[in-house]
């Protein structure tokens, strides 16, 4: 069953917010145009997913969608890599 985007009750986060390092994730980047598509947001509603975004500064209207990703990806990059640190020292 397909919803409409104002139907959906997807939470919403800023991509720092997201914690990267609870298990494998699926990252689905809409265009810079219109977004994700309902077909990927249904997706998300039906598999306890959510949004995630990245805030813009007040003179920047918007990022590319491969900007978008790079940022976003070197985020849960860093926030697993600082977990393996931290759980590396609490063995030693």
């Amino acid at each position: 069953m397909l919803f409409s985007s104002d139907e959906l009750n997807i939470p919403t986060s800023e991509y720092f917010q997201v914690d990267w390092t609870l298990g494998p994730s699926v990252l689905i980047i809409g265009n810079e145009a219109t977004g994700l598509g309902e077909n990927a947001k249904n997706l998300a509603c039906q598999n306890g997913g959510q949004l995630v975004h990245v805030p813009m500064a007040n003179t920047i209207d918007s990022l590319s969608a491969a900007m978008s990703g790079t940022v976003i990806i070197y985020e849960a990059y860093r926030q697993c890599i600082t977990a393996k640190q931290v759980r590396h020292k609490t063995r030693t």
